[in-house]
């Protein structure tokens, strides 16, 4: 749950902080967080947490579909990789 609110304020910072080295600074560990095995279980838990904003949702989107279309699908954990097809499927 921590990560999960981490990731929401690295969000916000990056879209609404005024000062241009803090968004840098969000922009830079929100990429590096998407390298991550943590990513897959992060994302799709916010992907379907009612309080998730819209930016929320487009960034977990987008990290689901780079781990799963592009090349990580087969290195992500075996129970999130079942949760997600079975999301992907039933959606």
């Amino acid at each position: 749950m921590e990560l999960q609110n981490t990731v929401k304020e690295a969000l916000n910072a990056l879209y609404h902080h005024p000062d241009d080295g803090v968004r840098l600074q969000a922009d830079r560990w929100l990429q590096d967080f998407q390298r991550t095995l943590d990513a897959w279980q992060v994302a799709d838990n916010l992907l379907h947490d009612a309080t998730s904003n819209l930016e929320t949702l487009i960034f977990c989107s987008q990290t689901l579909r780079s781990k799963n279309l592009l090349r990580k699908f087969h290195k992500g954990p075996p129970k999130v990789r079942t949760q997600v097809l079975s999301r992907m499927a039933s959606g």
